[in-house]
């Protein structure tokens, strides 16, 4: 079934928040997008459902770079109210990075 209009201006929206919003510093578009009222529900920064690759390059929990691929991957859920966001939980995989680096030893 295709999305209704509110449901595609609710995508708008999101898009809008990572392509031009306030995860890009753009805090006039913070204003725009945001409830006066917005809650943000994350114990890390991070952006939408994503898979991020990088390099460990800096210190992380006290590990000094290692130089190693990483992969994590994470996921965040928007809550809009009258075309704007009104509240954002976010969760990255934290334990999953942990292993990878050797901070946590792996569970196999």
């Amino acid at each position: 079934m295709p999305p209704t209009t509110t449901e595609k201006a609710n995508i708008a929206i999101v898009q809008n928040f990572f392509e031009v919003g306030p995860s890009k510093g753009d805090m006039a578009a913070a204003d725009a997008l945001l409830a006066t009222d917005f809650s943000l529900h994350v114990p890390l920064p991070t952006s939408g459902t994503v898979t991020a690759r990088g390099v460990h390059k800096g210190e992380f929990m006290g590990l000094p770079p290692t130089g190693k691929p990483i992969v994590i991957t994470g996921i965040e859920i928007f809550r809009l109210k009258k075309g704007k966001i009104a509240e954002l939980w976010g969760e990255a995989n934290l334990m999953g990075l942990m292993h990878q680096l050797g901070i946590l030893p792996s569970s196999a």
